[in-house]
């Protein structure tokens, strides 16, 4: 399950015809203790049979999570899905044990500035834990030390994000996928002015591509999906219950199929769901000229821009002003690190097997 899409995705859930295929529906959802009761209702203490006690209001999502549906036009889980369906048990922690459990700088997205200094030096995707860096393979030079020394000169030449991604896809391994189907896509909405849907773009492969690197080394993704799993073990062992739906956020599905194919259990079969769509109006022959000019407008304009910071960086050394020459230096790379960081997200589709398990993934 994705937290956003469109009513009618979520509202698959509070078909009847849903929770009456299982015995038990176990779900993810970080609320506060207070709307957690046990199953005989004493107390949410028991995590195994934890179900949710809304307040009279209702549950509502978080101020950043409404932001986010409302500037796509989504809706959030929350404020669709009914949690207190009889069969559905909470199999995830409450705030407070999660806060109590994960480190302070421990999120599952990246903070701003960090990620803009992380990728001076190191690729800012893509998700998986497993990936290692080998570049010049001929060589036999593998790991983080040459990769970063090369990238961090690459930062000084003209559009050196393009050079940037190229180390990123030849020195990651396992290889990452090819161009991103949305990249075509993306381009043609800029140049129509549709930054609304460009957006939107951006921001579904965001979701696909799983953006987090923390995996199951993380309390917010490995901790939670151990608690999810104990609780199913819970309802099949001590409750008897054989038909069991999880429900859980689509960056926590790779880790959990590792944890539960070692307990046994196989894969079956793959349904899909759309979430949401995204009309994309525009003749496909159009595309590839629109793509040639942006590409010469852009070149164009970052070359303007390195020779005008070369310029610059010269006169303030020549007068004497090496604190200048170095901010000169120092907002070339700051603008391009963020433009980098813009299309990684949606020009090359680095883990190509979504949220399953690829066949390159090794524990």
């Amino acid at each position: 399950q994705v937290h956003f899409g469109d009513e009618t995705y979520f509202r698959y859930y509070n078909d009847p015809e849903f929770s009456s295929r299982y015995d038990r529906v176990h779900y993810e959802l970080i609320i506060s203790d207070e709307f957690l009761d046990a199953d005989d209702g004493s107390s949410s203490s028991s995590y195994l049979t934890r179900r949710v006690h809304p307040p009279s209001n209702g549950l509502a999502p978080s101020v950043a999570d409404s932001r986010t549906a409302l500037q796509h036009g989504l809706a959030c889980q929350v404020d669709v899905v009914d949690y207190t369906q009889p069969n559905w048990i909470h199999a995830d922690f409450s705030r407070q044990e999660l806060e109590s459990l994960a480190p302070p700088t421990q999120s599952i997205l990246p903070a701003g500035g960090g990620d803009v200094l992380q990728a001076l030096i190191k690729p800012a995707t893509p998700a998986r834990d497993n990936i290692r860096t080998q570049l010049f393979s001929n060589l036999f030079l593998t790991g983080m030390g040459i990769t970063s020394f090369v990238r961090s000169l690459l930062w000084m030449i003209p559009a050196p994000e393009l050079s940037i991604l190229l180390l990123d896809w030849s020195s990651l391994q396992p290889r990452p996928g090819g161009i991103s189907p949305i990249a075509s896509a993306v381009l043609e909405c800029l140049t129509r002015g549709d930054f609304g849907t460009a957006r939107t773009l951006v921001f579904s492969q965001m979701i696909v591509s799983g953006q987090v690197d923390d995996g199951n080394k993380s309390v917010i993704v490995g901790g939670r999906n151990e608690r999810a799993i104990d609780v199913l073990d819970y309802s099949i062992n001590n409750d008897g219950c054989q038909e069991n739906a999880l429900i859980y956020g689509g960056l926590h599905c790779r880790d959990l199929q590792r944890k539960l194919e070692r307990r046994g259990y196989q894969l079956v079969n793959t349904d899909w769901r759309t979430a949401w769509t995204i009309p994309l109006p525009g003749k496909e022959s159009m595309k590839f000229a629109v793509g040639i000019a942006l590409a010469c407008g852009y070149l164009g304009v970052s070359a303007v821009d390195w020779v005008e910071t070369l310029r610059d960086t010269a006169t303030a050394f020549e007068f004497g002003e090496v604190i200048e020459g170095f901010e000169v230096l120092m907002l070339y790379m700051l603008r391009h690190v963020v433009i980098y960081l813009s299309l990684a997200k949606f020009v090359v589709e680095w883990d190509g097997s979504l949220f399953g398990v690829g066949g390159d993934d090794k524990d």
